[in-house]
């Protein structure tokens, strides 16, 4: 049996970066002998009714979804398509908060996090007084967060009660959150790549000069580490706390042992497959046949 599948991108996104991801997936699919057929997100066309949903176009045997449109993860999956990963997967990787909850429930240690409450457009933030009392809590200087964001933007060293209200300001009603700084961490991080449960390439990255944020795409180098054990069962507890089939979890170097920075449901794979010579799209691949064909 061959299987036939999609790779949903979104539509939106546009670039050499983009573009070469996708052709990386897709040639190795094709290694993998999978039928694949790429297409976005605004390609894959259905409405909802009484009657439930309907959609336009021939529905594959599964879908590697590379998006954060989670409600065509879920409409997707209310058809009976295996989505890698699940709508749920993609919704509390995506919200940072829901993710926070997830792993402070499973007892992963993550940085001391305040959610900002919520307010509307045109409204904002008419008094200072949370965030005054969460800073005083965190201590300064903290980082500040838009709960929803990739590629280390929309993440913002604070040093005081003024920068954070004036930031605080200038992004609401965006959803954010406030969290301690993890100062023995600063400038440098570990993304782990996990596939099926287990932990497939490693890299260690540093930030730019004067920037806290070790993300690749800003700018960071990255290097070649052999994680510890105790790195490597985090970051595999992380994965299975939110029910992922791959994901790639940032970790930070705490005082007492890893402290988890955030979690990604489709973090992108070239840089790390480059640097480690791991052909993670070839392991996605595997896991997917391995999960659906008898």
């Amino acid at each position: 049996m061959k299987l036939r599948g999609w790779l949903i991108c979104n539509g939106f996104l546009t670039g050499a970066k983009f573009s070469e991801h996708t052709r990386m997936l897709m040639r190795s699919a094709e290694k993998n002998g999978i039928d694949m057929t790429c297409l976005s997100n605004a390609d894959v066309i259905y409405s909802v009714s009484e009657d439930g949903i309907k959609f336009f176009v021939p529905l594959p045997d599964f879908v590697l979804f590379w998006d954060k449109d989670v409600r065509l993860a879920y409409a997707l999956e209310s058809a009976g398509i295996r989505c890698f990963n699940s709508a749920k997967t993609i919704e509390l990787c995506d919200d940072k908060a829901l993710s926070y909850e997830i792993f402070a429930k499973a007892g992963i240690k993550i940085p001391k996090t305040f959610f900002a409450p919520l307010t509307f457009e045109n409204v904002g933030y008419q008094s200072e007084d949370y965030f005054r009392f969460a800073g005083e809590q965190l201590g300064y200087p903290l980082v500040l967060k838009e709960r929803f964001g990739s590629f280390g933007k929309q993440v913002y060293l604070i040093n005081s009660p003024e920068e954070l209200f004036e930031k605080v300001r200038e992004r609401a009603p965006r959803p954010m959150l406030m969290q301690e700084l993890i100062k023995t961490s600063y400038g440098k991080d570990l993304r782990v790549n996990i596939v099926g449960g287990e932990v497939v390439a490693t890299m260690l990255r540093t930030a730019p000069p004067n920037d806290f944020r070790a993300n690749v795409t800003a700018g960071g180098k990255m290097e070649l580490y052999e994680p510890t054990e105790e790195e490597k069962n985090i970051a595999i507890a992380c994965s299975e706390a939110v029910g992922a089939d791959f994901s790639g979890v940032d970790l930070m170097f705490g005082e007492d042992g890893p402290v988890v920075c955030e979690i990604n449901s489709n973090a992108y794979i070239k840089n790390i497959t480059a640097l480690t010579g791991v052909n993670i799209a070839d392991k996605i691949f595997e896991h997917i046949k391995r999960s659906i064909l008898p």
